[in-house]
């Protein structure tokens, strides 16, 4: 008969191994998402859509944030995150821009700032930096990119979209000169505390 001691030890497993694959599992959610719309969905979408892009949209802007408190989802979960954010929101762009909603120099800008952003987390993995992209215009870009991409999709014209996605360019300016600018610094970013005692409890 198991102890009450292996009862818990299973038990912190268990949660530890959610904590794990949960951040995977929502960047797969959103790339699902994403490529479906993009091969089966319509402009002006329908409800299903809408709601669709909704959960995948606020998993985008919320589950960052909760697996950086968790500090156990790893180095995969982290990367993850990243490609899922960008993959999903670059497939809603690219179907909205080959709808002519909004207009298809949007999508390709979308297209250079990601792969200008992965280029400089890049390099800051190759430097062995913490936290490469500074956090307030990486929410910033998400967050409005998201709103722009949905209302979009919802949209008969685009036009609600118009300020969101103007903001989004200029966020996404913000957010490419940060990450470049982080990438070529010779002091690495401080690292959060919480961050530095739970590098000193392994």
């Amino acid at each position: 008969m198991r102890s009450l001691t292996d009862l818990r030890i299973d038990v912190q497993l268990a949660i530890a191994t959610v904590r794990m694959i949960y951040p995977i599992l929502l960047a797969l959610l959103r790339v699902s998402i994403g490529l479906a719309f993009f091969i089966w969905g319509r402009v002006p979408t329908s409800n299903f859509w809408f709601l669709a892009l909704l959960l995948a949209g606020g998993s985008a802007l919320f589950d960052g944030r909760l697996r950086r408190c968790l500090l156990r989802s790893g180095a995969v979960g982290g990367v993850m995150d990243t490609i899922g954010d960008k993959v999903f929101v670059a497939c809603v762009f690219v179907k909205l821009g080959l709808s002519f909603e909004p207009a298809s120099w949007v999508c390709v800008v979308l297209l250079v700032k990601y792969v200008a952003i992965l280029g400089a987390c890049a390099v800051h993995v190759g430097r062995m930096h913490y936290f490469p992209v500074p956090d307030v215009p990486a929410h910033i870009a998400s967050a409005t990119g998201i709103v722009a991409a949905i209302y979009s999709a919802v949209s008969p014209d685009g036009s609600h979209a118009a300020l969101c996605i103007w903001m989004f360019l200029g966020a996404s300016l913000v957010h490419v000169t940060a990450a470049w600018a982080c990438a070529f610094s010779p002091i690495p970013p401080k690292l959060p505390t919480r961050v530095v005692q739970e590098e000193l409890r392994k």
